[in-house]
């Protein structure tokens, strides 16, 4: 039973940390001529590296909170590196709220 906690628990790790680089790599090559709000012909490709999928993450978390979305993948990647090294992470609700706290009252100042 401890071996299937601790390989959920990396599997869980690997998934938190590709998401993060996967949306962090999709944030900085954000192109405003992609989808979701460009005006682009249907023909010309998507310049974000991440496709279309990453186009439209990146295009709705810059209007919904602007700069600020960084931080919430940043907060993932770190969550999952602690994960992957210490196999757990303790309190993890009030880190988690306190995360949130921390985007909402930095998001109005950036």
């Amino acid at each position: 039973m401890d071996d299937k906690k601790k390989i959920s628990g990396m599997i869980g790790s690997i998934m938190l940390i590709a998401f993060s680089i996967f949306a962090l790599a999709s944030f900085f090559t954000h192109s405003p001529n992609d989808p979701p709000f460009g005006n682009y012909p249907l023909n010309d490709p998507i310049k974000n590296c991440c496709g279309r999928f990453g186009a439209n993450l990146s295009g709705y978390m810059l209007l919904g909170i602007g700069v600020t979305s960084l931080i919430p993948f940043l907060f993932m990647g770190t969550f999952g590196t602690i994960l992957m090294v210490k196999n757990e992470i303790k309190h993890l609700w009030t880190k988690s709220a306190g995360a949130m706290m921390f985007i909402a009252c930095l998001a109005p100042i950036i």
